[in-house]
């Protein structure tokens, strides 16, 4: 499907282009590639000039941030569509999501904006921030079936507020008021817990862009980590930002741990940058997009510690509680949580030892595959298995035990084997003859036979996914044993012809990057003098399985197999995990097919034993400081 739509935003225009590009983000969500999925949407809703497509990226990307918990960027895209778009649903929505972040009093400014039937949740801002006599009226005029239980609520809590401040007497409120209110409150929200945090390595001052509104988040170095005391049973949201040093457009990688009594949840940073809409006060850097770990914490009173393995963090907590405070009622929180890790937890947990450890590499990868593959929906876990991809790779099995054959065909274009690079490459524009693709740091070897000295001419062209910024690429590449000689690519200068002179003889010619930019790619070709395109024939080789003759290998487990079927003209991928020990695998055609045309793959680590150093993050330095006297500034007329 994602081929199929790139194919026609390449020939489209118009209505018939947005929605390819819908299409698009589709087929990008379904394959898990989340990341690529929001840019081309949020491009799609900047730039669409079709109202319709555009309010259809609009709502897939509200979509998208809720299942994500991503209040921030829900706010910021609201308050993007109320820059042109003055309906009351927009301001509706923009209200919920800031009472959602915990703006209950912006929330509750913004619903004299809207009419009392819409109201909806944003009933719940009004009643927490005290605006009793106004959601009285609204809920006394409008058509709400809880009428009733929200008049009720609203006479109960005035007279203790009027007792507060010496006005009446206190009272409790009744069975009837309770259960209303319990009805009405029985969802939850996530509160901000600033009272939780008892050390820190400092506050940090920011200001949300979206909605002006300020806000603090708390440092936590390696030396000196964020610690909160916390009375459990809870569940908490811990926020974390890596701080940049510069603009954040350098992706950080790192770790950082959190602790509750004796377990350790090690959470990995990946491939994090810069956040849009929100600035740091008063402090240098630039804050990261934040990374969200749902921690449960059983009963009783426990520390929660927040430590970085290498970089600075800014940390922000929140406690889930009722939507609505309702006293004398109990929430019964030790029978509803679950105190075990989750999915994503789980496989964190495996990413730590596969980075720190050079044993059992292929095992744990192999584990950590086939726990990836049972939660295809959960962002989390994609997350984290992205991590696992970068650092791994699959390498084809060529001696199977026996099979019906071989059999070479000859494709019509360049076809990735990777279903990960397949989804990056059906964005861009379709290869030509005999290109090939640079995308990792290994190398690309391509002999070349001459009687004679002789000079090639190398093509190389920079892409990038559709959205996403340029970098600079270093490409390097040698003649046999000879020094290597750089090349580098960028946005302005993409392209380069270079010629390599080569003597007489067989000669290996190897490319390579050098550091492998995620979502960027080179493609290169090569042509002899007489303008003929060296490597043109595309041929592979495919194991023949029958339902008389399957494909069969033996297999040390664990490993988790790929397994690419050739048909009509495109790979059909399918996964499969092998248990631990000595096992035989067989693979036959598809129910009703006479033959399939197989190559199999296995999931392998990649050579370096150990992580690579984490990109740092540099702690957070306070920005210069002038001191003025007050009478140092001009003085301004009175309002």
């Amino acid at each position: 499907a994602l081929e199929t739509w790139s194919e026609v935003t390449r020939v489209a225009t118009g209505a018939e282009w947005a929605r390819a590009e819908i299409g698009r983000a589709d087929a990008l969500l379904a394959l898990g590639e989340t990341f690529l999925a929001e840019r081309l949407l949020r491009s799609l809703y900047a730039g669409a000039s079709t109202g319709g497509f555009r309010r259809e990226a609009y709502n897939r990307l509200i979509e998208l941030y809720r299942n994500d918990e991503a209040p921030e960027r829900l706010v910021g895209l609201h308050a993007a569509e109320l820059a042109q778009n003055f309906a009351p649903e927009v301001f509706r929505d923009f209200a919920t999501a800031l009472m959602r972040e915990g703006q209950d009093d912006m929330a509750a400014r913004l619903t004299a904006l809207l009419p009392a039937g819409m109201l909806g949740d944003l009933k719940l801002a009004l009643f927490r921030t005290g605006w009793l006599d106004e959601l009285a009226e609204r809920v006394a005029f409008g058509d709400f079936e809880d009428r009733a239980a929200w008049l009720s609520l609203i006479a109960a809590r005035e007279p203790a507020d009027d007792a507060l401040s010496g006005e009446a007497d206190s009272r409790t409120l009744s069975a009837s008021q309770i259960s209303s209110g319990a009805e009405i409150g029985s969802a939850r929200i996530w509160r901000g817990a600033e009272e939780l945090i008892e050390r820190s390595a400092g506050g940090v001052a920011f200001q949300a862009i979206a909605h002006g509104g300020f806000g603090q988040l708390y440092q936590a170095r390696p030396d000196l980590p964020v610690r909160l005391a916390v009375e459990g049973p809870a569940r908490l949201r811990v926020s974390a930002r890596p701080v940049h040093p510069g603009s954040g457009d350098t992706p950080i990688d790192g770790w950082f741990e959190i602790s509750v009594g004796g377990t350790s949840i090690p959470v990995p940073v990946t491939s994090n940058y810069g956040a849009t809409g929100i600035e740091l006060i008063g402090a240098a850097g630039t804050p990261g997009t934040p990374i969200a770990e749902i921690v449960t914490v059983p009963p009783g009173h426990h520390h929660v510690t927040i430590r970085p393995e290498t970089m600075s963090l800014l940390v922000g907590v929140e406690i889930e509680t009722p939507a609505l405070q309702v006293p004398g009622s109990v929430d019964s929180l030790a029978s509803r949580y679950s105190f075990g890790l989750t999915p994503a937890q789980r496989l964190a947990d495996l990413l730590r030892t596969y980075e720190t450890s050079p044993d059992d590499r292929a095992e744990i990868l192999g584990r950590a595959a086939r726990l990836a593959e049972g939660y295809p929906l959960d962002p989390d876990v994609s997350s984290v298995w992205r991590r696992f991809a970068r650092q791994s790779g699959w390498e084809r099995i060529q001696n199977v035990d026996r099979s019906a054959g071989l059999r070479t065909v000859e494709l019509e274009r360049y076809l990735p084997e990777s279903p990960e690079l397949q989804a990056r490459l059906a964005l861009l524009p379709s290869f030509e003859e005999g290109e090939r693709l640079l995308h990792t740091t290994g190398e690309t070897a391509l002999s070349v036979t001459n009687p004679e000295a002789a000079t090639i001419e190398a093509s190389l062209r920079l892409q990038t996914a559709p959205t996403l910024p340029t970098k600079p690429v270093i490409v390097s590449y040698r003649v046999g044993d000879s020094e290597p000689v750089e090349i580098k690519l960028t946005a302005t200068d993409p392209s380069k012809q270079v010629g390599i002179k080569l003597p007489p003889g067989e000669q290996v010619v190897r490319f390579s990057l050098a550091e492998r930019q995620a979502n960027q790619f080179v493609r290169l070709r090569l042509r002899e003098e007489d303008g003929r395109v060296i490597g043109a024939e595309r041929e592979r080789t495919y194991e023949v399985a029958t339902p008389e003759e399957p494909v069969v290998l033996t297999l040390q487990g664990p490993v988790w197999l790929q397994i690419d079927e050739y048909r009509d003209g495109s790979t059909v991928s399918r996964t499969r995990f092998v248990e631990n020990g000595l096992q035989t695998i067989e693979v036959v055609p598809d129910p009703g097919q006479s033959e399939g045309l197989l190559r199999i793959f296995r999931l392998e680590p990649d050579d370096e034993p150990v992580a690579p150093v984490p990109r740092l993050a540099a702690p957070v330095e306070r920005a210069p400081v002038t001191r003025v006297a007050l009478l140092d500034w001009p003085a301004c007329p009175a309002f």
